[in-house]
């Protein structure tokens, strides 16, 4: 048996201790990081239905948008391809600025979408997807909200990953201030 007093047994328990407190620091540090990915993803799985159901619907709502394949299931096929690639583009901007090492800002954001909400518009008529635009007053309107509300669904995962690197900033000067000695 151990005596509770002996030196080595003291040592051995301070360590145990410190193990644990060090176990306790990551786990904290794995929860939050979690947290902020969950957050992250939640953040991109609204945006993206968001720009589908907003390119979806401005084919349908905005004048100078012309459905012209009809199936079974009238007008669909098409628009929901068209609309699940731009909502799809459109709702990456931000984690592929990012992933390039671009630091994204506003202006970046804005221009990227401008030009993929604009750029799909002008390439629809040269696809076969069942969708015509028949006017300027049509490419316009459609391009627009579409890319109003692409920008302003990147703006808001744009504050997030912004959110999420202050974080991650403000954990690594405290692990720093624990570490430095006094």
């Amino acid at each position: 048996m151990t005596d509770p007093h002996d030196v080595a047994y003291i040592s051995e328990k301070r360590k145990e201790c410190i193990n644990l407190e060090l176990l306790k620091q990551k786990e904290a540090i794995f929860l939050k990081d979690f947290n902020n990915i969950f957050k992250v993803e939640m953040t991109y799985l609204k945006s993206l239905l968001i720009n589908f159901l907003t390119v979806f619907f401005a084919n349908y709502l905005l004048p100078g948008i012309e459905m012209t394949r009809h199936t079974k299931l009238p007008h669909v096929e098409g628009a929901l391809i068209f609309a699940a690639a731009v909502g799809l583009v459109n709702s990456l901007i931000v984690p592929f600025l990012s992933f390039l090492k671009i630091p994204p800002s506003h202006f970046k954001i804005g221009l990227t979408s401008f030009v993929i909400s604009f750029g799909a518009y002008a390439l629809v008529n040269l696809l076969p997807l069942g969708i015509k635009v028949e006017s300027a007053k049509g490419f316009f309107w459609a391009a627009g909200v579409v890319w109003a509300v692409s920008f302003f669904t990147n703006y808001l995962a744009f504050r997030k990953h912004l959110k999420a690197l202050e974080d991650k900033l403000a954990r690594q000067e405290d692990a720093e201030k624990k570490e430095s000695p006094k």
